[in-house]
């Protein structure tokens, strides 16, 4: 009755710590924003509920496998697409997480070193409680599958004569982690190591022969190929690409990065400090974490001393598995390359693992002692971890930054209403705002990636014709920016604000070029080696002419016709030498009566290089205009790079030159009485997922 009435208790502290859990990892899912990465997992989910073949990786890259987003598809499936049904994939096995960490922790040192691990872990750091409800890829099933793992390698430890089933299914968890995520090694390390001076052990004794070592070993790599079968059978067909992702970090490197885990990172993942944040959340809070999770990690040390390891193998194999996992886990992330991301430490997140057992461990042992101490330890790990999680406001990452400190808005339904009721089913946009986008619109709205960053996920996004005239969608400040490119390239278009977005639409073609006006017709002066100088004319852009030093505000470059010409577009091409780009250019013509005008500021060709997508190009038109000359003039400097061009087209127009009063370019002095018309054309909206009807 006894044995009876301890599980039922045991069972309702275990519910509560679940409830308590469930609790704080809800309010953050409820409250956090639904970011680009995460909306990509929704729309490999929606393909595959809508038949397309899984995909093996995350779109757009070669690790990060798709175990998380076939989960979300079944939901799909079952309750249609929506924000929740995407998070709730990672809650859940967050979720499995509390109990898993209840077991291991009651394997070392009894049901109320379960218990506290637990409740650490269910009130566990803003950083985990966050992760616990983002689908990006992986990270939360990924702690779950190294948590399980790390759960039945001491009992395979512990062992005399180790079954073969057991090695199976520890290794076969371990390469389905390997496949989903390849964080997973934090976890192997540390088991292969264990398990082979385990099997050394018993070879020494006699227990185990050469023969059965083997074996054991055949069937750990047979199961770990076939938990991760999906990841091989890539691999194999594409000569295994997805081993270029590992790469060690610089030896000059290695120090910085260890300096940055213990100054930044850890204090991240202890919650003295938040994501992306330099300042402690209360003075002090970096010292209190550290001697709050640092005085367990030092305990299980001593523990583990040759004298104190001869009892309780079990619970010995599973201390030291707990120990060296969280040893070897900083030891991984400090050398390799992705060591630099300490503010950020999202690589770090099976660090938790670890750090609550030994916790709960820790208090437990302190318990047996000390009551008082025991529980007033727990009682500031748990005041820390809320903290983190709530002090002054609650610690939910905010919406991705645009440009220059502007965000993805909160809310895109205005947008996607308006997009919908105008039938616009491609945009431009940036990548944090577009695959939202996508998945919010279910799709009924795609983009293509405009400027940083450029990856692409989904490629069949980019397949649409007429790129240039899509409408794009932009923060207010990108969209000064890009209003002012346009006007400079002669594009007509109309504005709109939605959802917190300018919206530019309805843009027509750019101005017809005409033909060039050939070379043999104009002359080049250059105020730096001027005997290149005709390069730039040559109709050749593996030749070039460069200044032959650094860049300096004196320099400049002049093309003079032959007699006054109308002159409409300037193109500018840099051909191999992208990175000689002028750093500030400002554009000036002389009209044939010896007025001399500025055509293009440095503002200007500031705003255009940001809006044209190749580097190496450069054009900017105004009205045709008749002119005498046309001067290139360097408005800024720099210490090391020259000043390239590799070719200049000079093209006169279609219309006749018209009187010139004032600017069509903002802060140009001169303006034409009215734009030249052109033909809209239609906006091709190619580029549907390979999807099963």
């Amino acid at each position: 009755m006894r044995e009876i009435s301890n599980f039922k208790r045991d069972l309702t502290i275990l519910i509560l710590i679940l409830l308590l859990g469930a609790a704080l990892r809800l309010d953050f899912l409820v409250h956090s924003a639904l970011d680009a990465d995460e909306a990509i997992v929704g729309l490999m989910a929606k393909h595959m509920a809508e038949g397309a073949s899984p995909p093996i990786f995350y779109y757009g890259q070669h690790y990060m496998g798709s175990f998380e987003s076939l989960f979300v598809g079944i939901l799909f499936n079952l309750f249609g697409i929506s924000t929740f049904a995407l998070k709730i994939v990672p809650f859940a096995f967050s979720m499995l997480l509390i109990p898993l960490v209840y077991f291991i922790g009651a394997t070392i040192g009894g049901r109320l070193a379960g218990q506290l691990s637990a409740l650490v872990m269910a009130a566990a750091p803003a950083s985990l409680i966050l992760w616990s409800s983002k689908a990006r890829g992986g990270f939360a099933e990924l702690i779950f599958l190294g948590g399980l793992a790390a759960f039945f390698a001491p009992k395979w430890f512990s062992s005399e004569n180790p079954r073969k089933s057991l090695t199976f299914v520890i290794w076969f968890i371990l390469g389905l982690g390997w496949w989903v995520n390849n964080q997973i090694i934090f976890f192997i390390c540390p088991i292969a190591l264990l398990g082979a001076l385990h099997l050394i052990a018993c070879k020494r004794s006699q227990r185990y022969d050469a023969p059965s070592i083997l074996a054991h070993a055949g069937v750990a790599l047979m199961a770990f190929f076939i938990g991760g079968l999906p990841f091989w059978i890539y691999n194999l067909e594409y000569n295994f690409i997805s081993f270029e992702m590992f790469q060690r970090a610089q030896s000059g490197d290695v120090a910085k990065h260890f300096y940055g885990l213990f100054s930044e990172a850890l204090p991240m993942i202890f919650g003295a400090h938040r994501f992306w944040t330099e300042e402690p959340i209360f003075p002090g809070a970096t010292h209190l974490a550290y001697v709050l999770y640092g005085v367990p990690v030092i305990w299980a040390l001593f523990y583990l001393l040759p004298t104190n390891a001869k009892r309780h193998i079990e619970r010995v194999w599973t201390l030291r598995l707990m120990v060296l996992l969280f040893l070897t886990t900083l030891s991984i992330f400090a050398i390799s390359s992705f060591g630099h991301l300490t503010q950020a430490p999202r690589y770090l997140l099976p660090l938790y693992v670890p750090l609550m057992i030994l916790v709960g461990t820790f208090a437990a042992a302190v318990y047996r002692t000390s009551p008082i101490l025991a529980y007033l330890w727990v009682s500031l790990t748990l005041v820390l971890n809320m903290s983190s999680a709530y002090l002054g406001e609650r610690a939910v990452d905010g919406e991705p930054y645009v440009f220059d400190g502007q965000r993805v808005s909160k809310d895109h339904t205005e947008l996607i209403k308006w997009l919908n009721d105008n039938k616009i089913g491609h945009v431009r946009t940036n990548y944090w705002i577009g695959y939202r986008l996508a998945f919010e619109s279910k799709e009924s709205v795609k983009f293509v990636v405009f400027r940083e960053p450029n990856q692409v996920r989904i490629p069949w996004y980019e397949k649409v014709d007429n790129i240039d005239l899509l409408p794009l969608v932009l923060v207010p400040k990108q969209g000064v920016i890009i209003e002012n490119a346009l006007r400079v390239l002669g594009v007509k278009h109309k504005k709109i604000t939605l959802s917190g977005y300018t919206v530019l639409y309805d843009l027509e073609p750019e101005p017809q070029w005409g033909t060039i006006i050939p070379p043999e017709k104009l002359t080049v002066v250059a105020s730096e080696n001027n005997a290149e100088s005709r390069n730039v004319i040559d109709g050749n852009n593996n030749t070039r002419w460069g200044s032959s030093k650094p860049q300096s505000m004196d320099m400049t470059l002049k093309i003079k016709p032959l007699y006054p010409m109308p002159f409409q577009t300037l193109t500018y091409d840099l051909g191999l030498w992208p990175h000689d780009f002028p750093r500030a250019l400002e554009v000036s013509i002389v009209l044939p009566n010896g007025t001399k005008q500025k055509i293009l500021t440095a503002k200007d060709y500031a705003d255009l290089r940001y809006y044209l997508t190749d580097p190496r190009l450069f054009r900017f038109s105004i009205p045709p205009t008749k002119i005498s000359e046309l001067e290139l003039s360097l408005a800024g400097e720099d210490s090391t790079f020259d000043w390239t061009v590799a070719e200049l087209g000079i093209y006169p127009g279609t219309v006749a030159p018209l009187p010139i009063t004032s600017s069509p370019i903002a802060a140009a002095p001169f303006q034409p009485k009215k734009q030249i018309a052109s033909d809209t054309k239609t906006l091709g909206l190619s580029g549907e997922p390979n999807v099963k009807k």
